[in-house]
C-alpha cells in the first residue's frame, strides 16, 4: 500500500519543498526581514514532509526535515534570530531533501551516504553565541543519549519543575528552553507512552506566553508539569485526565491562529485517506502481518501528530486513545484478528465524525472558541442529528454524517444550537416545513444563525473546486485518443461519398464542433503554470551570484502563465543555462557596476506573458549587454563561421548559440565550455520554439522565447512536393511568392540564392533535399516560401500550397530513423500520412549539404 503512495508522497513533497526554497531565498536576500507567516509557512512544510515520510518508514528524510524543523520552530519563537548563516543551513537541507524525493521519484542524483553534515550545520546555528539566564545556559548543553539514560524521567521532570518555578512567567525564552530540553530527554530512556500527549500539550501552552495571560499560561505549564511526573510514576487515572487548557481555558485563541485555520482543509483530506488506508488493510481479513499493525498504527500516529500541531485536541485524544490500544497489538500483547479489525474499524469511524465536524466547522467559519463560548464540543455533538425529512417516529433514521451530504441540523447545533432543540423541532415537522424555519420560530435559534448554516451547507455541498491527481500517461492515452477521434471525424467530414447539404452532413458538421471542444478541453488538462519552472531558477540565481561573489537583485513575473506540461519540463534546462550565463557574462561585479554609475546590485528579470497562441518568455539583464561585432570577430577567430558570410546584428547575436563559442577567457565550473546556450537554442528548436536577442552595450541584454502554447496541435500550411505532401508550421512562414525571371541566381560556393526585398537568401528545394520523386526542379515554375529562422532567413521551394491546416502532432517513436529537417507526423483527413518540418533543423541541413 505505501508503494501506491509513494508517487503522491513525491509530488507533494515537491510542492513543499518547492515552496519552503521560494521562502528561505527571499530569507537569505534580506535576513533582517522576517515575515513570520512565511517561517510558519516553511515550518509546515518541513513538519508534512517529516509526518508523511514517517508514515513511509523514510527514516533519512524523517530525521532531515525534522532537524530543519527544530531550526524553523526556533525562529518562530525567536529562540533564534534569522541570519545568513541559518538560511544558508537551511537552505542546504531543502536541497538534500529534495534530492532524497528526486530519487524516490526515479531521478539519477547521487546523495552521500550520510547527512551528518547537514544535521551539524543546523545544530551550529540553533545553538546562540552568547549566554544570558537559565534559557541559555540550558540551550548551550544539549542533551545527548548517554546524559538521558543517566538521568531518570521523574528526576528530569523534577528538575524541569525547579528551573520553571527559578525563571517565573517574566522570561518565556527561558520557559521555553527548559520544555525543549525536557522534550529531547524524552526521546531517550524508559518514559511513559502517555506522557507524549502531556508534553505535546505543554510545547503547545508556551506559545500563549506572548498573550495578554502569561502569568495563567504559566500557571497551566506548571499544572501540565505535574500531571506529566503522575502520568509517568504511572497514574491510571491522570493518563485519562485531560489537562490541555485548549479545549475551555485562556488558551483557546492560540488554536485559532489564521495559519491553522488555512490547513484545515488540507488536514482532512490527508486524514481521509491515511483512514481509507487503515480501513482497506483490516478488510483483507485477519490474520494481520506485522507490516500491516505497523501501517495501522503508522495512520493514527500521523493524524495524532497532525491534529496536535493545528491544535485540535479532541482529535488528537481520539487518535492517541485508539493509538494506544493498536500498540498493545504491535507489541504482542493483544491478537492480530477479528477484534483487532474491529477496533480499527471503530476508530475510522470515530476520526471520520470528528474530520466531517471540522470541515463543517471550517464551512461555517467557526473557530473552537466560538463553539466554547456556546457551551464547549462534546463528542456527541458531532454526531448527526434526524433528518428533517424524518418523520417523528422514526427520529433517528437518518445517515451517518458525511452521508448525502451536510444537513442543516448538525450545522445549526455547531453554531451553538442545543441538539435538543433541533431533535425536537425535526419530530415535529410539517409536511413541506423547512427545520430552521421551525427553529427560528420555536424560539432555538435566529435567523441569523440559519443563513449562516445554509451557506455552509452550499459550500460544503459545492466543494469548491476539488483537485485530482491524475497519472501523466493516462493524460497522454486521452490527447492521443482524442486526437485519432479528430482525425476519424475529418475523414468522414472530408469523404466525397457524403452528400453535401443533407441532414448527414449537417450532424457531421455537429460533431465536428462538439470534437473540438473536447479537443479545447482535453489540451487545458495538460497545461500547467509556469510558477515550478521559473521558481527552480530563483535558487540558481543565489547559487551562481554566490559562487561568483556578484550581488543579483532577482525578480519574476508571470508565473501563472499557463503552457503545456512538456513544454514546462523542457525549458528547466534552457532557462537554468540563460540565467547562470546572465549572471556570469551579463552582470558585472560590484566594483565594476559602482564605477559604471550602476547600483552594485545587478537586476536580473524572468517574465512570461501569452501572445496569441504562443508564450514568450524574457530573460532581461541590466549587465554589460553584447557587442555583435564581437561576437562576429570571436566567431571568426574560432573557426565557427565564414568571414565572408553577411551577418545583420540578430545573426551576430544568434553566434552565442554555436556549439564551442564563448567569450569566457578561462573554462570555470560555471561556463567557459560553449556548450550551455547551444543546449538552449537545440532544445528551444525541438519544442518549435524560436530565441531571439535584443542588447545594448552597457546597459543590458533581452533574451526572448517564444514557444507555441501546447506540442499536441499545430497550425501549419500544407504543401505539395512531388508525391508527398508536407506541413510547415505557419508561425515560421513570412510570406510567399512566385519568382520573376532572374530572381533565383546560383552564387559559386553558396549555391542558389534568391534575391528578395535587398537580400540574398539560400534556397532550399525540399524535393532534392528529403529525395522525393516528381518533384518540379525548376525554380521559376514553383512557388517559394519565406522561412523566418533567427535572422537566417531562408526560401524553400515546393510545387505548390494547399492550404492552411490544424493537426494533431504524431511524434516519432523513439529509436525511428527519420530525416533531422522532420519533427513529427500527422494524418490528414483523407488518411494519408504527412511529414511536419521543422524550420530551424532544414537550414542547418541545408547549410551541411552546400559544404559537403
Amino acid at each position: 500500500m505505501t508503494d501506491d503512495m509513494m508517487p503522491e508522497f513525491v509530488a507533494e513533497a515537491s510542492d513543499h519543498l518547492t515552496r519552503a526554497e521560494e521562502i528561505l531565498l527571499g530569507f537569505s536576500r534580506q535576513p533582517d526581514q522576517e515575515d513570520r507567516e512565511a517561517i510558519n509557512a516553511c515550518f509546515r512544510a518541513l513538519h508534512t514532509i517529516k509526518g508523511c515520510s514517517g508514515f513511509l518508514d523514510l527514516l533519512r528524510i524523517q530525521h532531515l526535515s525534522h532537524a530543519g524543523e527544530q531550526i524553523l520552530d526556533a525562529l518562530r519563537t525567536n529562540d533564534i534570530q534569522g541570519s545568513a548563516a541559518v538560511f544558508d543551513s537551511l537552505l542546504l537541507t531543502v536541497a538534500r531533501l529534495q534530492a532524497h524525493i528526486a530519487i524516490l521519484g526515479g531521478a539519477a542524483v547521487e546523495v552521500p551516504d550520510s547527512d551528518d553534515d547537514c544535521v551539524r550545520q543546523l545544530e551550529a546555528v540553533r545553538r546562540p553565541a552568547a549566554s544570558s539566564g537559565i534559557r541559555d545556559v540550558v540551550a548551550a548543553a544539549p542533551v545527548s543519549p548517554a546524559d538521558s539514560a543517566t538521568l531518570d524521567p521523574l528526576a528530569a521532570i523534577n528538575e524541569a519543575s525547579t528551573e520553571l518555578i527559578v525563571c517565573g512567567p517574566d522570561d518565556p525564552k527561558a520557559v521555553i528552553a527548559i520544555i525543549d530540553r525536557l522534550a529531547q530527554r524524552m526521546l531517550h530512556g524508559p518514559w511513559n507512552p502517555q506522557a507524549r500527549p502531556v508534553m505535546t500539550s505543554m510545547r503547545r501552552m508556551i506559545d500563549g506566553l506572548g498573550g495578554p495571560q502569561p502569568l495563567e499560561v504559566f500557571s497551566h505549564i506548571l499544572d501540565a508539569c505535574s500531571h506529566l511526573a503522575a502520568v509517568q510514576s504511572g497514574d491510571s487515572e491522570a493518563a485519562t485526565k485531560t489537562v490541555d487548557p485548549l479545549v475551555t481555558g485562556p488558551l483557546v485563541a492560540v488554536v485559532n491562529a489564521p495559519e491553522a485555520h488555512g490547513l484545515l482543509g488540507e488536514f482532512v483530506s490527508e486524514v481521509t485517506e491515511l483512514l481509507a488506508h487503515a480501513e482497506t488493510t483490516v478488510l483483507g481479513g485477519a490474520p494481520f502481518t506485522s507490516d500491516q499493525v505497523n501501517g495501522v498504527f503508522r495512520a493514527f500516529h500521523t493524524v495524532k501528530g497532525m491534529a496536535a500541531y493545528l491544535g485540535l485536541p479532541e482529535v488528537e485524544r481520539e487518535a492517541h486513545r485508539f493509538e494506544a490500544q493498536i500498540q498493545e497489538v504491535r507489541d504482542g500483547r493483544a491478537p492480530a484478528n477479528d477484534s483487532f479489525a474491529a477496533l480499527v474499524l471503530g476508530g475510522v469511524d470515530a476520526m471520520r465524525e470528528l474530520a466531517a465536524g471540522i470541515k463543517r466547522r471550517e464551512a461555517l467559519g467557526t473557530t473552537a472558541g466560538d463553539i466554547t463560548a456556546h457551551g464547549g464540543v462534546a463528542p456527541d455533538a458531532l454526531t448527526p442529528v434526524p433528518s428533517p425529512a424524518a418523520t417523528p417516529s422514526t427520529p433517528n433514521a437518518a445517515p451517518p454524517a458525511g452521508v448525502g451530504g451536510p444537513r442543516i441540523g448538525d450545522l445549526l447545533v455547531d453554531l451553538g444550537v442545543p441538539r435538543t432543540a433541533v431533535e425536537r423541532s425535526a419530530a415535529g415537522l410539517k409536511p413541506g416545513e423547512r427545520i430552521g424555519d421551525k427553529l427560528v420560530a420555536d424560539g432555538a435559534a435566529t435567523s441569523q444563525q440559519v443563513a449562516k448554516a445554509a451557506n455552509a451547507q452550499h459550500a460544503l455541498k459545492a466543494g469548491g473546486e476539488v483537485f485530482s491527481r491524475v497519472a501523466t500517461a493516462k493524460l497522454e492515452d486521452l490527447m492521443n485518443q482524442v486526437g485519432e477521434l479528430l482525425i476519424a471525424q475529418a475523414m468522414v467530414q472530408h469523404s466525397p461519398e457524403l452528400p453535401p447539404n443533407s441532414q448527414l452532413s449537417q450532424a457531421i458538421g455537429r460533431q465536428g464542433r462538439i470534437l473540438r471542444n473536447l479537443q479545447v478541453l482535453a489540451l487545458s488538462l495538460r497545461m500547467v503554470p509556469l510558477r515550478g519552472t521559473f521558481q527552480k531558477m530563483a535558487r540558481v540565481v543565489y547559487d551562481t551570484a554566490k559562487k561568483l561573489g556578484k550581488q543579483v537583485e532577482f525578480s519574476l513575473a508571470g508565473e501563472d502563465t499557463e503552457i503545456d506540461r512538456t513544454m514546462a519540463e523542457a525549458m528547466g534546462d534552457p532557462l537554468m543555462h540563460m540565467v547562470r550565463n546572465g549572471i556570469d557574462h551579463g552582470i558585472e561585479m560590484p566594483e565594476v557596476r559602482i564605477a559604471a554609475g550602476k547600483p552594485a546590485a545587478g537586476r536580473l528579470r524572468l517574465e512570461a506573458f501569452q501572445a496569441g497562441d504562443d508564450v514568450v518568455i524574457r530573460l532581461i539583464d541590466d549587465g554589460a549587454g553584447m557587442d555583435p561585432q564581437r561576437l562576429r570577430a570571436k566567431a571568426i577567430e574560432k573557426g565557427l563561421i565564414d568571414p565572408m558570410q553577411p551577418m545583420d546584428e540578430q545573426a551576430c547575436f544568434q553566434i552565442v548559440f554555436l556549439p564551442g563559442f564563448s567569450t569566457a577567457a578561462k573554462v570555470t565550473d560555471v561556463s567557459g565550455r560553449g556548450v550551455g546556450m547551444d543546449v538552449v537554442r537545440r532544445q528551444v528548436e525541438e519544442a518549435n520554439g524560436t530565441v531571439h536577442i535584443a542588447s545594448v552595450v552597457g546597459q543590458g541584454t533581452t533574451f526572448t522565447i517564444r514557444l507555441p502554447m501546447t506540442t499536441a496541435i499545430l497550425d501549419a500550411m500544407q504543401l505539395k512536393v512531388g508525391v508527398e505532401n508536407l506541413l510547415m508550421p505557419i508561425g515560421s512562414i513570412v510570406e510567399m511568392l512566385r519568382p520573376k525571371p532572374g530572381q533565383v541566381q546560383t552564387i559559386l560556393e553558396h549555391g542558389q540564392m534568391i534575391q528578395h526585398r535587398e537580400r540574398m537568401l539560400p534556397l532550399v528545394h525540399l524535393g532534392t533535399m528529403l529525395g522525393i520523386p516528381g518533384c518540379v526542379t525548376d525554380p521559376e515554375r514553383s512557388t517559394l516560401v519565406v522561412i523566418e529562422n533567427h535572422g537566417n532567413d531562408f526560401v524553400i521551394q515546393v510545387d505548390a500550397i494547399l492550404g492552411q491546416r490544424q493537426v494533431v502532432i504524431k511524434p516519432f517513436e523513439d529509436g525511428l530513423i527519420h530525416h533531422p529537417a522532420t519533427s513529427g507526423t500527422t494524418i490528414l483527413g483523407d488518411g494519408r500520412v504527412a511529414l511536419i518540418l521543422n524550420p530551424s533543423c532544414l537550414v542547418r541541413e541545408s547549410a551541411d549539404a552546400r559544404r559537403a
